[in-house]
């Protein structure tokens, strides 16, 4: 499995999903993500599998919700983290949450992935963070990339 655009993103395992993003290139994922089917089945699977992701022990004593607002014509995802657990939906309009996090679909894959760092990401302006700054840093954390 070799080519991002052959493979149904929920057929496969965290792991391999990871290992094929890490496995391709900016150009090949843009190209990928150009595509409005694989990119809404690779965003859709990659937030419902959060809450499987989240890591309880970071996640202890958080009460946050962050807004992902990924892509140029973003796609707006709720991540709730309350009570050691997590759930995700598709963004209410008018919510007020914690922090947002508007980044390019890409730099999301590869922070995903753990190719990327959200506070260097963060520090060169490709992640823009609005609301609690402190917070947005730890998010990474919440989030097992393994």
């Amino acid at each position: 499995m070799d080519d991002i655009t052959e493979i149904d993103p929920a057929q496969v395992s965290p792991g391999e999903f990871k290992n094929l993003i890490t496995s391709t290139s900016d150009e090949q994922l843009r190209a990928a993500l150009a595509d409005p089917e694989l990119r809404s089945t690779m965003l859709d699977t990659v937030f419902l599998r959060m809450p499987d992701r989240l890591s309880i022990e970071e996640a202890r004593g958080v009460d946050a919700t962050v807004l992902w607002r990924v892509g140029q014509t973003p796609d707006e995802w709720l991540v709730t983290i309350r009570n050691g657990a997590c759930t995700v939906t598709k963004a209410p309009a008018g919510v007020k949450p914690t922090v947002s996090l508007t980044l390019g679909d890409v730099l999301f894959l590869r922070l995903l992935s753990g190719q990327a760092s959200g506070t260097k990401s963060m520090l060169s302006g490709k992640l823009r963070v609005k609301g609690d700054v402190l917070f947005a840093r730890r998010v990474e954390k919440l989030f097992n990339t393994d």
